[in-house]
């Protein structure tokens, strides 16, 4: 009887092993999408602080040349 229990013991604590490296799986791909969605809007406030940096330029150009 004292076996059986222990045997149960040991197959029940080797299933929530189980339970615990899929979800860990799960957390890791959600945090490497994560990831890649900041990496991607990171680019996007790149592009725009560009954007705006040579309609600046192009701005102080005009300004400069319409002021000779």
């Amino acid at each position: 009887m004292r076996r059986a229990f222990v045997m149960a013991l040991v197959l029940g604590a080797s299933g929530c092993g189980a339970e615990v490296s899929g979800t860990a799986a799960l957390v890791g791909a959600a945090k490497v999408k994560e990831a890649e969605q900041a990496q991607k809007q990171q680019e996007q406030v790149r592009q725009r602080l560009d954007a705006a940096a040579e309609l600046e330029r192009q701005r102080l150009h005009k300004a400069t040349a319409d002021g000779q």
